[in-house]
Order: structure tokens, then sequence, then C-alpha cells
């Protein structure tokens, strides 16, 4: 059996804590992730309810407070924040998700039946091409990335 990950950053925003209640209700329910392969990122200073609350659905260890990317960043680049995590090395597929998504069947034999790319198309080019220069300016990545092939890209929606 693969070892998998669901992962999400929940920015300080109510809006957001009530989008990551139903984000992992809905991943436990649906039968699509286990508790103990969700991992919720908060960023720092995050509200201490909010926090003792998903104590109570996840594993201690799987809920990790995180510094924001850089304040001149908008917030929606702090999920980059999350590809930091050490409890990824081991593990043989990761599911990024955003908060504002909810499951309503089990997907997880999508997810982990075969090696393609599955994603979104995003609804708003964001972050746009030169906040993604910026960042690469700011965390000093000197190479330029490489272009991943599209042609085994699934899209879900």
């Amino acid at each position: 059996m693969k070892k998998i990950y669901f992962s999400c950053v929940v920015d300080n925003d109510p809006l957001f804590y009530i989008q990551a209640i139903n984000l992992i209700s809905t991943l436990l329910a649906s039968g699509t992730a286990k508790p103990e392969e969700i991992i919720i990122h908060i960023i720092e200073g995050g509200d201490k309810e909010f926090i003792d609350f998903l104590k109570d659905i996840v594993p201690l260890q799987n809920i990790f407070e995180i510094k924001p990317i850089n304040e001149k960043f908008p917030r929606y680049c702090n999920k980059l924040q999350q590809l930091n995590n050490g409890m990824f090395v081991n593990s043989e597929l990761i599911v990024l998700l955003d908060t504002d998504i909810a499951f309503t069947e089990n997907l997880r034999d999508l997810f982990i039946s075969s090696s393609v790319v599955k994603g979104k198309v995003v609804d708003l080019p964001n972050p746009p091409l030169e906040i993604l220069q910026k960042l690469k300016d700011t965390l000093g990545i000197k190479h330029e990335p490489k272009i991943a092939k599209t042609t085994n890209f699934v899209k879900l929606f």
C-alpha cells in the first residue's frame, strides 16, 4: 500500500478555518483519507480554539505551525511552505489541497491508481508569473525550473 498524505495550508482567517473543517470532514467521511494521512499546516498565530479542535480530528504530530512565505507576497503563496515538511520525504504520494475543496465520494483509488499528475485547472492565474519570478529570486533559486510534460495530465473537473 502506498504511503500517502493529504496536505493543506490554513491561513489565519475564520473563512479558511471553516473551509479546512469542511475539507477534513469530507476527506474522512468519503473514505478518501484516514486521520493519520491528513497534514495541516497553519500559518503562525493561528486561532488556539481552531488548533485544539483539529487535535480531536487528526494526530497532533500532523499539525504544523508554519511561517508565512514572505509578507511581500499575497497569502495564497503560503501554500508553498508546506513543501518543506519533512514528513513528505518517505511518502510515495502527496495530495496538495486548497481548503475550499470538498469530497463527495471516495477518490482514494483515483489518486493512488497511477503515477500521472492529476489536478484541477485553477480559476485564476494565481500567483502571476511575475510573483513566481520574485519568489524564485527571493529564495535564491539560481536554475530555471524544469518544465513538466503535461501529456499525462488528467483534468479532474
